[in-house]
């Protein structure tokens, strides 16, 4: 037989029809089921079907049209290629049985180990013979010395070659191995399609198989085309290294083309994410309502890509996503992922509660069922302010029975869940016994997405049966996570015009329209991430393709996209958090040469975000009225305080008895504080009334006994809780100064943590009752006095007593009597400590209890309650979102 047959055929729309025409050319019948056709994606496989079909001008019987790797499989499995994970565990165990590295992720290693091996074993390279060698090689690649660091990394690399070339062969290896012997025995004539030049190792095996069968290998080449587009990129990205070398107006001259790439090449600057997605979707919708049939999203920035998506789904416009997601980023993952945050860190509450409510859990029960069961959950764990133990959390199941269908689930799981050390099939079994156990099984099985991650389950653990490495916790997770970062996940149920993709899945493909997303200099260029031997000498010594080679890949990438699609975009954002973001350096070269050559440039602003045809008029601010029914017949100060600060807040809160959700604390915060220095003041003056007399040091070791004892009765142990202990500790012997002081004006405790009513007849009828919980009252012969402590600092507290509206102390002072005579704040922070008191407590007293009277038999007649609250009234409002103050008419 003869050689290989070589077609260097341009890219573009004419591609696949000059490939179909050369094979036609050679098997001279309509009956092709004889040859092999070779391409390198599947994606291009139906194109070049119907353009044999329609070269032949009739019917004809179709040849296989299959990727390399597809073809090649049975004879490859032949020579039983270690699966892809069982390799990554051999690998890991020599790396973590050598200790040649720190114990961070050694999975991400040895995935940089595999892809170098790999990379040797595709273009043919190899390594010296010995480390000794390697070293020096690297050494003269970096002009470097006696160097351990070469050294090292020699010693390093040499030993895991060598460990990977004994036993069973890798996949890549497999496919060479496999190729041959498909050569050796039954060799098809072969049609290879090619994107460009082939690995050394591949073109070797094609003359092998040319000397056996008719082989033919199209392969896409832009230099010397005739197409006037590829004639402009080739002079702006020049195939040929020494054309490359010549000043951009030099290579321009050689044009004698009109402006081709006018109405082909678009490139769109936005100012913001916002603007660039707009931009996307306008061109979209231009393509579609100009007939297009196909248009590519090409995601290089996949967050631009999902917004534009969303707004597109918005308008109705679905979109087939090819290029896929991260197995890791969907529900199904994440369940999984909360499952190990639970079991390992013994159920932190916020875990707990992300773990419940996934769409997952509990899926065998009735949904009424599963959702009390979680807001039982949630009611447990803010109303006890639960923050660590599924134990715990079981305790408080007989106050809240609803959630015991969920904790006893979780309890199952934890015991199915062991975070022992195992091997990965003990790890996977672990896994399905958990999911079974929390009632996902099913549901999963249900959901796409869930599919495919048990599917990917089953195949781990076909794979690694009989994987004998036992991993820890952290490394099993490390490994796990790394493959579901992996595995993609593709919604095949979309069929649409519109398509999500990526650049390298475009190549010798054709569109309508393209527009590729997120075209800037930090995400549109070449593939370097070579952590390994990244330095060009040392790969170009071993074989190894350097980063010009990258740099061709993108630009062919680039130049077939525009060559195959009647239309490109591209668009990036100018601007990025503030700061300058560049047009990616070979499109920003290529605008240079359009305004060079042509006189104009490429480059327009995108359209502003369009805006709404109709100016917002706002939300109306709210202002119920309360039904009479529904008036509350017992008032507090602190539901007085809020009916004067904002009267829709208090309709909401006290009325229809809505409020906010009860959060975990988990670490003391100043009221805690605050509530934990009333209780040991109310402990310590029931035993001690009067200190006048006593031992200061033994009155200061009683408060201190009282404040730890008040401390650690809640569980707070903590650094920020010893820091509030040792802030109060500290104004110990002031607060005793200033008791001795009161004690010395004749002042003396009477009682602490005082609960009132008092009945508030109506002019109206309707009752009345106010009501409150006196931090402290203190007499003189007749006279009385109600203090409240408080932990600010003194002056602020006497503008607030001195401030009309304040309320807090005026209620006390009515609950009380007109025997009140001193009515003040505590203040028990700050620099000095001291009382803050009301001018005229009476008076004060009585001026409320009108102003209280006169609100609830105004709200009896139907007043508005209106959401006028300002300032911290509002910035600190749990019920702000129901008002919605923030979308307000102004």
């Amino acid at each position: 037989m003869g050689g290989v047959q070589f077609h260097r055929i341009a890219p573009g729309a004419g591609f696949v029809d000059t490939c179909a025409q050369t094979l036609l050319a050679a098997a001279r019948s309509r009956d092709l089921t004889a040859w092999r056709v070779v391409v390198p994606n599947l994606m291009i496989a139906p194109a070049l079907k119907q353009a044999l079909v329609r070269m032949a001008g009739g019917a004809l019987l179709l040849p296989p049209v299959e990727t390399l790797q597809v073809h090649l499989a049975p004879w490859a499995d032949a020579f039983a290629p270690m699966a892809e994970h069982r390799r990554r565990f051999a690998l890991y165990r020599q790396l973590r049985d050598k200790r040649w590295f720190a114990q961070g992720n050694l999975w991400a290693l040895c995935a940089e180990f595999i892809a170098l091996f790999d990379e040797l074993t595709e273009h043919g390279a190899g390594l010296p013979q010995d480390a000794q060698a390697l070293a020096d090689q690297l050494a003269r690649a970096y002009a470097a010395r006696d160097d351990d660091a070469l050294r090292f990394e020699a010693r390093v690399v040499h030993a895991l070659w060598l460990a990977e070339s004994v036993g069973a062969p890798s996949l890549v290896a497999a496919r060479l191995l496999g190729a041959a012997r498909w050569t050796a025995s039954a060799p098809a004539p072969l049609l290879v399609i090619a994107e460009g030049p082939l690995a050394a190792p591949w073109q070797a095996w094609l003359e092998a198989h040319a000397e056996r069968a008719p082989v033919m290998l199209c392969q896409a080449d832009r230099s010397g085309a005739d197409d006037p587009v590829l004639q402009c990129l080739e002079a702006t990205w020049p195939t040929d290294p020494a054309r490359s070398m010549l000043p951009l107006k030099s290579r321009l001259s050689d044009l004698s083309v009109d402006t081709p790439l006018v109405g082909r090449i678009a490139m769109r600057s936005a100012d913001s994410l916002e603007q660039e997605a707009h931009a996307v979707v306008n061109e979209v919708h231009r393509a579609l309502v100009a007939g297009a049939q196909s248009v590519a999203l090409v995601a290089v920035d996949r967050v631009v890509a999902r917004r534009a998506r969303a707004l597109l789904e918005r308008d109705g416009i679905l979109v087939a996503d090819e290029s896929g997601w991260k197995l890791s980023t969907t529900r199904a993952a994440a369940l999984v992922d909360a499952c190990f945050k639970v079991f390992h860190h013994d159920g932190y509450h916020r875990d707990v509660l992300d773990l419940a409510k996934s769409p997952f859990v509990l899926s065998d029960l009735d949904d009424a069922v599963r959702e009390e069961a979680v807001l039982a959950l949630e009611q447990a764990i803010g109303a006890h302010n639960h923050v660590l133990g599924l134990d715990a959390l079981a305790a408080l199941q007989a106050n809240h029975p609803p959630m015991a269908p969920l904790l006893e689930r979780l309890l199952a799981a934890r015991a199915a869940f062991s975070t022992q050390p195992g091997t990965p099939r003990h790890w996977l079994q672990r896994i399905a016994a958990m999911l079974d156990a929390l009632g996902a099984t099913s549901a999963l099985a249900q959901d796409a997405a869930g599919q495919v991650l048990l599917d990917w389950l089953e195949a781990r653990a076909l794979e690694l049966q009989g994987e004998a490495c036992e991993l820890d916790f952290d490394e099993w997770r490390a490994w796990f996570e790394n493959g579901l970062d992996e595995a993609l996940f593709r919604d095949r149920s979309i069929r649409s015009p519109v398509i999500l993709t990526h650049l390298p899945a475009c190549r010798l493909r054709g569109f309508d329209v393209a527009i590729v997303v997120g075209a800037d200099d930090a995400q549109l260029q070449a593939d370097d991430a070579r952590p390994i031997f990244a330095h060009e000498g040392v790969r170009l010594d071993l074989g190894l393709p350097g980063r010009p080679s990258g740099i061709r890949r993108l630009r062919d990438d680039l130049a077939g996209l525009i060559a195959g699609c009647g239309r490109v975009v591209f668009t990036w954002q100018r601007l990025r958090e503030g700061e300058p973001n560049a047009l990616a350096a070979d499109l920003d070269l290529l605008d240079l040469a359009h305004r060079m050559h042509f006189g104009t440039a490429l480059v327009a602003p995108a359209a502003p975000v369009p805006m709404p045809a109709r100016a917002p008029l706002g939300t109306p601010v709210p202002a119920p009225t309360m039904p009479a029914d529904l008036r509350p017949a017992r008032i507090t100060a602190y539901g007085y305080e809020a009916l004067v600060r904002c009267p829709y807040q208090y309709f909401v809160r006290f009325v229809l008895g809505l409020d906010g959700v009860e959060t975990v604390q988990e670490a003391m915060e100043k009221r805690d504080y605050g509530q934990f220095v009333h209780v040991v003041l109310d402990r310590f003056h029931q035993q001690y009334p009067v200190v006048t007399g006593e031992d200061d040091a033994r009155m200061l070791a009683v408060l201190e006994t009282l404040s730890q004892e008040a401390f650690e009765a809640a569980g707070r142990r903590g650094f920020l809780e010893r820091a509030w202990l040792l802030r109060w500790c500290e104004r110990l012997p002031d607060y005793l100064a200033w008791q001795r002081g009161r004690e010395a004006e004749g002042w003396r405790y009477a009682v602490g943590e005082h609960a009132v009513t008092r009945p508030l007849p109506l002019d109206d009828g309707g009752p009345l009752t106010l009501s409150g919980r006196l931090d402290r009252v203190d007499r003189q012969g007749g006279q009385m006095a109600v203090l409240d402590y408080k932990t600010r600092d003194l002056d602020r507290l006497r503008k607030q007593a001195n401030d009309p509206e304040d309320v807090q102390l005026a209620v006390y002072a009515a609950l009380m009597g007109e025997s009140v005579t001193q009515a003040a704040y505590v203040s028990l922070d700050g620099d000095r400590l001291g009382a803050a008191a009301v001018a005229d407590p009476a008076a004060h007293a009585t001026a409320h209890l009108a102003r209280l009277s006169g609100l609830f038999e105004r709200l009896g007649q139907g007043a508005g309650m209106v959401a006028n609250g300002v300032g911290s009234a509002c910035d600190w409002c749990e019920v702000r979102g129901v008002c919605r103050k923030d979308h307000h008419a102004r």
